[in-house]
């Protein structure tokens, strides 16, 4: 590979650093309104508490994207094309339902093992939340660790030490959630920081960790009732777990259990055959070229 001007150099430290800000100020953002603004307007109108809380999270959704497509124009001097519309609809949908089948999949080894069990119909009164709640987390962390800080470690030092780092950073966002260990951090950083990472570095589409990552915390929240990171949830099927924390995840949730680690290695396994059989889904190679282009015409 030819060594990179001092000029190259530069333009690359730049826009990794423009990446980076933009990454900080947007979980500032979200922690913020989170910690500070909603807990303040719940206390002031506590009759629609629920409804601040959810847009709360819609806010922090909509504001978080807007955000990586300002920080990448003015960054990177393009558009956000991993934000494109153009086969956002596929991406998502694909994702939510891989989502949803890896934690499907999870439970059934629970039972299976004797290490869970689903309860009744619990009904629907808390999904709707759940689902919001879902959204907004899954939108919030995918634009900071997969659309800032994830593109940005790829600019200077290539995808392997983006998909490491960023995988790395995630796990360790969680670490100090209720109820997490020293185990429950690897596994996240593992199952979920890999696994999202991987998926972003698969499809150029943002659309996609964002449809994975929603589909397994609604299906682990919003469905069966189980902690998410260590926060409790109301389900429709309420699952039930008992056992060691090594089958279960402990009080962090099933997420940090050894089952999780091991459906989610097993998808991560399959990205990474992809990726290394430089196969390129429908629609990326376009977006590929159009960077390229770009990257032509004179600043």
């Amino acid at each position: 590979m030819p060594a990179l001007s001092s000029r190259s150099l530069r333009k690359r430290l730049a826009a990794a650093g423009g990446l980076v800000l933009t990454g900080v100020l947007i979980f500032a953002f979200g922690v913020g309104v989170e910690a500070f603004a909603y807990p303040r307007l719940a206390r002031l109108f506590p009759a629609v508490r629920q409804e601040l809380q959810a847009a709360a999270f819609i806010v922090v959704a909509i504001v978080s994207l807007a955000g990586l497509r300002l920080g990448v124009r003015l960054a990177e001097r393009r558009r956000a094309d991993e934000l494109s519309g153009a086969g956002a609809t596929r991406w998502a949908l694909g994702g939510l339902a891989i989502g949803l089948g890896m934690f499907c999949l999870v439970v059934g080894v629970l039972i299976v093992t004797g290490a869970g069990q689903v309860g009744g119909y619990a009904g629907l009164a808390a999904a709707p939340m759940m689902f919001v709640s879902s959204v907004g987390a899954a939108v919030w962390e995918e634009v900071v660790f997969r659309g800032a800080l994830y593109q940005a470690i790829e600019r200077l030092a290539g995808r392997g030490a983006a998909v490491l780092i960023s995988a790395a950073l995630f796990g360790l966002l969680h670490a100090f959630n209720r109820g997490a260990t020293v185990t429950s951090t690897l596994a996240i950083a593992v199952e979920a920081g890999l696994l999202l990472a991987l998926a972003f570095a698969y499809a150029r589409s943002l659309w996609f960790p964002i449809g994975l990552h929603l589909g397994w915390n609604f299906c682990e929240g919003g469905v069966f009732g189980a902690a998410v990171s260590g926060g409790a949830a109301q389900g429709v099927f309420p699952i039930t777990l008992h056992g060691p924390a090594l089958l279960t995840g402990g009080a962090f949730g099933p997420e940090a259990s050894l089952i999780a680690m091991l459906v989610s290695l097993a998808v991560s396994t399959l990205l990474v055959v992809g990726l290394s059989r430089g196969f390129r889904p429908p629609g990326t190679e376009a977006v590929t070229t159009s960077r390229r282009e770009r990257g032509r015409r004179p600043a």
